[in-house]
């Protein structure tokens, strides 16, 4: 049996600290880090408790790729629930960044980054549903406008015959 436990202890030692596979001096700045880390686990961790875990791996922070990732899988469902109802998701690469902003708190990762999502995009999706602005095959577009994200219904492109 193996028993995945994640927690944020100690994070506030990592704030601009990048970590991975590093040598020398970076290599013992890593290991003054996770020494940081583990003493802060063992504050809130009884000695019982910790002696049962067989290793602790400590993760870096997320970069603005890997936010545009998460943001783009979680939003594939948003997407597959409005095709099931003959309707597109347009999400412009800038509404997709300021999603992964608005949603990224360096202290909880990316888990705010559903909430954020429900809230500001599916939310007002909805709402567009339940007014009827999206008609039948229509698209639903997410773009930034002056720094704030704007959802808007619209018509799907006729396409182009040759």
């Amino acid at each position: 049996t193996v028993i995945i436990m994640t927690s944020n202890l100690g994070s506030e030692f990592m704030s601009g600290t990048p970590l991975g596979f590093a040598s020398g001096a970076a290599g013992d700045a890593e290991k003054d880090l996770k020494a940081k880390v583990m003493g802060r686990l063992k504050e809130f961790m009884r000695p019982e408790f910790i002696n049962r875990i067989d290793d602790t791996v400590m993760f870096s922070r997320l970069d603005r790729e890997q936010l545009r990732s998460i943001v783009g899988h979680q939003l594939a469902a948003s997407k597959q629930r409005l095709e099931a109802q003959g309707i597109a998701l347009d999400v412009s690469a800038e509404a997709l960044d300021w999603l992964a902003d608005e949603g990224y708190e360096p202290e909880f990762g990316a888990r705010p980054l559903r909430r954020t999502i429900q809230r500001e995009l599916d939310d007002r999706i909805a709402d567009l549903l339940v007014t009827e602005s999206v008609e039948d095959g229509g698209t639903v577009r997410a773009t930034v406008v002056d720094g704030a994200l704007k959802v808007v219904a619209g018509t799907r492109p006729e396409p182009i015959i040759a």
